[in-house]
């Protein structure tokens, strides 16, 4: 199953059923896991560990030196991409600067073609991120989200669980857990679609447009809306989860359209009803 122009590392362990294509280079201290398919001429660099039953396609580099100046060749750091992820042509994934860091990509996820994925980046479980999206250095994203094409997002953002992200926003600070962003990369409701496809309730899905109500529509700061939330008799475990991500941002949460927040707010309870 390996291809005889492969080249391939004998420091490097490879799964069993596992397909090499022509021209791909496999790197020292790297380990495939079963089932994997890694297309021609791609490369997966040193210190990078990859799940059963991933597919890697034409031209893709994966754990390759960051484009950092703090970068010293030779750092042991590491790439971890999980199990049952797909990696399109010409995505780069790059590894930290920082020995013992860790890129890594959970279970699940698809990466479209041309994404970069930066050092240090942490992504979740199940994220799909469309063509030509840029993931800056330290971004952390959550399990279930998707990313649109031509999306660029700077370093040290975080994006929330099941978070939907519009084509060719900018993204500069954090977006909420659970919300659609507008064209004008603005809150503009919950994630209605992907909250029903992932088994959330209509009761957890009401206690949320509450809680994004009162965050967004009260005119209080973010700990004061928190403080509210204590005493609000609709919180669950993902109105929690959203306090807890507003309340603990370091770079600050994304706003609101109002307008397009309040009109998406009736029509989604319209909906329900």
């Amino acid at each position: 199953m390996i291809h005889p122009t492969a080249i391939v590392s004998s420091g490097a362990k490879i799964g069993k059923n596992v397909e090499i294509g022509p021209y791909a280079v496999i790197e020292d201290n790297v380990e495939i896991g079963d089932n994997c398919f890694i297309d021609c001429q791609t490369k997966i660099c040193k210190f990078t560990t990859i799940g059963s039953n991933t597919r890697i396609y034409k031209n893709a580099i994966v754990g390759e030196d960051p484009q950092d100046h703090r970068m010293v060749p030779n750092t042991e750091s590491y790439t971890i991409i999980g199990s049952n992820v797909v990696i399109r042509e010409y995505v780069t994934v790059h590894r930290s600067p920082t020995p013992g860091a860790i890129t890594k990509v959970g279970d699940g996820c698809m990466l479209m073609a041309f994404v970069h994925i930066a050092h240090d980046v942490k992504l979740g479980n199940n994220v799909t991120i469309a063509n030509h999206s840029i993931l800056s250095g330290h971004i952390e994203v959550g399990n279930n989200v998707v990313i649109s094409g031509h999306v660029m997002i700077h370093q040290f953002c975080r994006i929330g669980d099941m978070a939907m992200v519009t084509p060719g926003t900018k993204i500069r600070q954090d977006v909420p857990p659970y919300v659609l962003l507008s064209d004008n990369g603005k809150v503009a409701g919950l994630n209605i679609v992907g909250l029903r496809r992932s088994g959330m309730t209509a009761a957890e899905r009401s206690g949320l447009k509450k809680t994004l109500k009162t965050f967004y529509f009260k005119g209080l700061n973010f700990s004061n809306a928190a403080k509210e939330m204590e005493n609000a008799d609709f919180t669950n475990q993902y109105t929690d989860k959203f306090c807890e991500f507003m309340t603990s941002s370091k770079r600050g949460v994304l706003s609101a359209d109002p307008e397009v927040l309040a009109a998406a707010m009736r029509g989604a309870e319209d909906e329900e009803e």
